[in-house]
């Protein structure tokens, strides 16, 4: 249940993130929002396959990286590609990114 919660809390946040920089279109939001799910979901299932693995120092940058790519990726075939485009994703996930740690720590 925790799991959920993070989830829809990560891609609310995310996508109240691409909103305020300047992407207002409804389909793209809800694009992302699901973006945000799927790839949130991924992540949960390679982290707890592969957290004893590599230390976590590594696997969380390394994981953050994959998402913003692939979350830059397929936002991207609906947007189009620019640094807009990337500076956005990037800056979404690393607002999230630190809300998730300042309420939870690493």
């Amino acid at each position: 249940m925790m799991l959920l919660l993070a989830m829809f809390s990560t891609a609310t946040v995310e996508t109240i993130l691409l909103y305020a920089l300047k992407y207002r279109g409804w389909k793209i939001l809800e694009y992302f929002f699901l973006l945000n799910l799927l790839s949130n979901l991924i992540v949960n299932i390679v982290y707890s396959n592969t957290w004893n693995m590599l230390p976590h120092y590594i696997l969380v940058p390394l994981l953050e990286i994959s998402v913003v790519l692939f979350e830059a990726f397929l936002l991207g075939l609906k947007v189009g590609y620019d640094k807009k485009l990337w500076g956005a994703v990037f800056l979404t996930n690393l607002g999230s990114f630190l809300l998730g740690v300042l309420l939870f720590g690493l």
